[in-house]
């Protein structure tokens, strides 16, 4: 008598049953941790500020004209910088006179507010800059606000330049060049500060040098 084979039959069922599988073992495989960003991004870099008096279309583009001349008056000066350092100490002797040239400059364009400047550790949020983002923190930052400052900011880097006025290279290679680690300046930082990692293939990694 001959036997009766049983035959397998993948059903539709069985089929949605393997692939929740297959995610389980993805979801295990994989782990969470926070980016690490080394301090140097926040210790080399000087950031550039500014803020409109209002978001009228007038005081939006005296804003940005306002940071076209600032960025021509001192782009001269903070190139020559080795350092942010260097950059801090060129900022502070300049700024008194910046400042005298944008409060011309504002009464030459018929407004009636002034312009405040100040050279100190301000927040920053997540920026991205070309093939560059920067995370959020506090960095050293050279900011003019103008009249009420209710407005749009601007924001950007004096040094190293990676401006769009001023900026000569990809901005990362600019941070690079002076001497931001490349691990802290290449890749994307995620809107939560979460890097997502594959657990298995950093253990492949590491145990056999990949």
């Amino acid at each position: 008598m001959l036997e009766k084979r049983n035959e397998f039959v993948c059903t539709p069922d069985l089929r949605l049953r393997f692939c929740c599988f297959l995610l389980g073992l993805f979801l295990l495989a994989t782990i969470f941790v926070p980016l690490k960003v080394s301090a140097g991004v926040y210790t080399s870099l000087l950031r550039f500020h500014v803020v409109a008096n209002s978001d009228s279309a007038e005081d939006q583009e005296l804003k940005l004209a306002v940071r076209d001349l600032l960025l021509e008056r001192t782009k001269e000066g903070l190139s020559a910088c080795a350092d942010r350092e260097e950059a801090a100490v060129y900022l502070a002797a300049q700024k008194g006179m910046l400042l005298k040239e944008v409060r011309a400059f504002l009464r030459e364009k018929g407004v009636t507010y002034s312009a405040e400047a100040t050279l100190a550790e301000e927040y920053h949020p997540k920026k991205t800059y070309e093939d560059v983002t920067l995370p959020q923190g506090n960095y050293l930052t050279f900011r003019v606000t103008l009249g009420e400052a209710n407005g749009k900011n601007f924001f950007c880097v004096l040094f190293p330049p990676i401006c769009k006025n001023t900026a000569k290279k990809p901005a990362s290679e600019v941070l690079i060049d002076h001497g931001v680690e490349g691990e802290s300046v290449q890749g994307i930082v995620t809107d939560d500060g979460i890097e997502v990692r594959f657990f298995l293939w950093d253990v492949l990694r590491g145990l056999f040098g990949l």
